[in-house]
């Protein structure tokens, strides 16, 4: 019978530790791209856009960036998820994030502007998703 001395058995304890730290992690990534394609499904029926155009990689069009960046802006203050996480979701740069949050809460100064952001916040109510926004 093998026996193992701390030395091992703390390596071994480190890497039961990552397992369950990369598997929470890979969990909430999970959960955020779903919430992600929601918001971004909502947004696109609103703005009429594809929802396929705001995940795009490449910057696009202005109307289309708008409404990414109204996206990134709900995902993040209606879900609380962080930016770094809502980044993740859009495959962008945590400032990125930063800067849309900023440009749409200049534009709800606008009250058309605010309605429309209004009422896809009471359509997404976060009480539906509540639980997965964690």
């Amino acid at each position: 019978m093998r026996t193992m001395d701390n030395t091992q058995i703390q390596k071994e304890t480190i890497s039961i530790d990552k397992m369950v730290r990369n598997k929470a992690v890979k969990e909430r990534a999970f959960k955020d791209l779903a919430i992600a394609q929601l918001v971004v499904a909502a947004v696109a029926l609103e703005f009429g856009v594809s929802g396929a155009y705001i995940f795009s990689k490449t910057k696009g069009p202005t109307h289309l960036s708008f409404a990414r960046q109204v996206s990134m802006y709900l995902l993040h203050t209606l879900y609380q998820i962080n930016l770094s996480r809502v980044a993740r979701s859009f495959s962008r740069d945590r400032s990125t994030v930063s800067y849309a949050c900023n440009i749409i809460e200049d534009c709800r100064e606008d009250v058309c502007f605010d309605d429309k952001i209004v009422r896809l916040e009471s359509f997404l109510g976060r009480e539906v998703l509540l639980g997965m926004g964690g």
